[in-house]
């Protein structure tokens, strides 16, 4: 889906660094459900299973659908490709990987609303934080 982006727009060693922030996490979801609308039919998240439409598109059919693309063609984490500089994540987001994402978003909005945060306010979330080479990175 989409156009997978070729390389980073920075480099960010420590992991812990790679917050995504609100902003960036909207306008991934925007891209993400245009790209479900313009696919009316739905998404193939996996070979041989049906397709997969935007009410039906968990965390799981996300990262398989665009965090392994935009990870393997740019060879680094999905923050890396969208932000400029490295952040420290002031929260830690855990889900579970049925989780749908619009229902993840909503949370996040909710909570962002909740404490007033800006869109700056960065979250940490393993499949946008992953990069495909940390297993082979020095400690």
């Amino acid at each position: 889906p989409g156009s997978k982006p070729t390389k980073s727009r920075c480099r960010i060693d420590d992991g812990t660094m790679r917050g995504i922030t609100l902003q960036e996490l909207r306008d991934f979801h925007q891209k993400m459900k245009l790209d479900f609308e313009q696919n009316s039919d739905g998404l193939e998240v996996k070979a041989g299973k049906p397709k997969r439409k935007y009410d039906e598109a968990d965390m799981y059919a996300i990262d398989k659908l665009y965090m392994d693309p935009y990870r393997n063609a740019a060879k680094c984490s999905y923050v890396e490709i969208v932000t400029e500089k490295a952040s420290r994540p002031e929260y830690h987001v855990i889900y579970g990987s049925a989780l749908l994402f619009r229902d993840f978003m909503a949370a996040l909005e909710w909570h962002a609303e909740a404490r007033q945060l800006p869109d700056t306010t960065a979250y940490f979330i393993v499949p946008f934080a992953l990069d495909p080479d940390d297993a082979d990175r020095p400690e």
